[in-house]
């Protein structure tokens, strides 16, 4: 513990947290995202495509 203490002071000692299991990454997440937009732009077609039709 001393010894990681030391290190942390002077900057050699860098903690790396990995995700832990079951949460997902910053990563996970931005690509989640791209989905779901792409998932909404073709929901607001067909949406856009039936309005057309109820006309």
């Amino acid at each position: 513990m001393l010894i990681r203490s030391n290190l942390e002071s002077e900057g050699l000692w860098v903690e790396q947290n990995p995700p832990r299991a079951g949460q997902p990454t910053q990563e996970d997440l931005e690509e989640e995202l791209r989905h779901l937009r792409q998932k909404t732009v073709v929901l607001e077609e067909a949406l856009s495509e039936v309005k057309e039709q109820e006309e």
